[in-house]
């Protein structure tokens, strides 16, 4: 079974992962504009991609933001 790669997390970890994946002839995509606290939203694109592995690199990267946002930190996340 060929693997395929499905990354969340369109930032500079995000991308590391992809090229290096796609260097090895592994097929990878960035899961694009998917809101991962959105259920349907990963459900679909998971169902879309179909993947072997789901990697998750998304992450708020605006510390002021997260300091004044902290009521943020229970959110679901579902890449189950």
């Amino acid at each position: 079974m060929q693997e395929k790669i499905l990354i969340f997390g369109n930032g500079q970890i995000g991308n590391a992962y992809l090229n290096y994946f796609i260097k090895q002839g592994i097929t990878s995509k960035i899961a694009q504009n998917t809101d991962i606290t959105d259920k349907s939203a990963v459900q679909k694109i998971i169902s879309k991609f179909q993947p072997t592995v789901v990697i998750n690199t998304a992450a708020k990267t605006n510390l002021e933001w997260c300091e004044q946002n902290n009521l943020h930190h229970d959110q679901k996340l579902y890449l189950q």
